[in-house]
């Protein structure tokens, strides 16, 4: 048990919980689409990275569709795009990726989750969406390096 200031720890599991089948429940089709890039690029890599730039373009491109916080992270959003632009899939983009997510987790997700726990917080569709940017964020990470490394056989 915790002091009176805040709830229980078996009341905030339970909290997250209900909030993580919702969102993994809601992220289901981005990351099966990001799993049909992979199957692809094994007999169309060109397609692939194509369909591939095309779901990161999705995520980092809706800035007003993923809720807010994401003006936070705009440095790592462009060097995202920057790397898109530039290269096939490769290290710019992971590392791009893999800071912006970094950043989003600790910059956005990490203040608005305590917060919410301690009944600060918006609704939980505002907490819900923020995990959903980060699912979405990993499905692009595990995609790009499953395309770098068939890119280097």
């Amino acid at each position: 048990m915790s002091n009176g200031s805040s709830m229980p720890a078996h009341k905030e599991i339970e909290k997250l919980g209900g909030l993580f089948e919702h969102v993994a429940a809601g992220a289901r089709p981005f990351l099966d689409k990001c799993s049909e890039t992979k199957f692809l690029a094994v007999t169309d890599y060109s397609r692939a990275v194509d369909e591939y730039r095309s779901l990161a373009r999705l995520v980092i491109g809706q800035s007003d569709g993923l809720t807010t916080g994401w003006s936070e992270c705009g440095e790592c959003v462009t060097a995202v795009r920057n790397a898109l632009d530039n290269e096939r899939i490769g290290q710019d983009v992971l590392g791009a990726l893999t800071e912006l997510r970094s950043a989003y987790v600790n910059r956005v997700l990490k203040p608005t989750v305590k917060e919410y726990l301690l009944g600060d917080a918006g609704r939980p569709h505002d907490v819900s969406s923020l995990y959903d940017n980060v699912l979405r964020l990993d499905g692009l990470l595990d995609a790009a390096k499953f395309l770098k490394s068939l890119r280097q056989t």
